[in-house]
């Protein structure tokens, strides 16, 4: 599973991708995702995701 950082960075690693294949490129593709998904692993463990789910449902605090 992937935090929010780690799917932001996932989405750069993409973006830079296509640039790299062309610089004017104005789309980012699957092949693109595919790349970057090789260079970006997941760090947050499932047990700090937990963590943060259970803060979530036991806080009230919600996403806006």
């Amino acid at each position: 599973m992937f935090s929010g950082a780690e799917i932001s960075a996932l989405c750069r690693e993409a973006a830079l991708a296509a640039l790299q294949e062309n610089i004017e490129s104005s789309e980012v593709l699957k092949r693109h995702f595919d790349a970057a998904f090789m260079a970006v692993k997941p760090r947050t463990s499932g047990k700090l995701i937990e963590l943060y789910k259970r803060y979530q449902n036991e806080s009230g605090v919600h996403s806006i």
